[in-house]
């Protein structure tokens, strides 16, 4: 063992890589920098892990796709987070200077600032927050806004999913189309599809015709084209003959 080659360790290099990827994507709103300072490391950490996975380590198991999968999870997570920060990044009028939306939002940050003169720390640092939260609705934010409020609501429709369907989307979007129509119900617009009375075919019903366009119908060694010589053959060496319909064509092979 002493001459073998190490493992080389996929998850541990995928929680370093994935370390600094949600990092750069966090924080680059506010240090544009990170963009070529994570560029360098993603190039740099793909031909120096291509060298060792190729010429200084074992041959690796078979992996699954777990790690990739949890890894590119965790993108989303950046996005929100650097959506976050350059909100609070683009709204500081120190820095990004821009108008408000509204007019509303600069009269609110006015009363909020008549209100800190009148209270000493830690109470005044309170309505610096609330202010500097009334910023993120200025024009310099508008995406980083919209970014967010997308984010926000897909990370909703996930944990609600989590919840009620455990990660079952289709019973996710079940929930949500009865909250729509409850919704619809209490304005007067929800409108009932017709329910069906008629009685749903019987697969006897249609054996017949798939037996004229030559479908199989059963799983019976003699309903099959293919396997009916075969058949035939197993049934001939048990001193027994098939017939056309391949009644009883399981039961006989059982024994064989």
């Amino acid at each position: 063992k002493s001459f073998e080659d190490p493992d080389f360790d996929l998850a541990l290099r995928a929680s370093q890589i994935m370390n600094v990827v949600v990092t750069v994507i966090a924080y680059c709103g506010g240090f544009p920098l990170l963009l070529w300072f994570g560029t360098f490391y993603l190039f740099a950490s793909y031909w120096l892990d291509k060298y060792v996975f190729l010429y200084g380590a074992k041959v690796p198991p078979m992996y699954s796709t777990s790690v990739a999968k949890m890894s590119t999870s965790l993108i989303p997570v950046g996005i929100l987070i650097h959506a976050f920060l350059s909100l609070w990044a683009f709204g500081n009028q120190e820095v990004f200077p821009s108008a408000a939306i509204s007019t509303a939002i600069t009269d609110q940050q006015a009363i909020l600032a008549d209100k800190a003169r009148e209270h000493d720390y830690p109470e005044r640092y309170g309505y610096y927050i609330l202010s500097r939260m009334l910023d993120s609705f200025r024009m310099a934010t508008i995406w980083q806004f919209i970014i967010c409020a997308i984010i926000g609501a897909t990370t909703t429709v996930y944990i609600f999913s989590m919840i009620l369907g455990g990660g079952d989307h289709q019973v996710t979007i079940a929930y949500l189309r009865h909250g729509r129509d409850r919704i619809l119900q209490c304005f007067g617009k929800y409108e009932a599809l017709p329910v069906s009375t008629d009685e749903e075919p019987l697969y006897d019903d249609h054996v017949g015709e798939m037996k004229q366009k030559k479908i199989i119908w059963d799983y019976e060694m003699a309903s099959n084209p293919r396997y009916k010589s075969a058949a035939n053959s197993i049934l001939r060496h048990k001193g027994s003959t098939l017939g056309t319909t391949g009644t009883g064509t399981t039961a006989a092979l059982s024994g064989a």
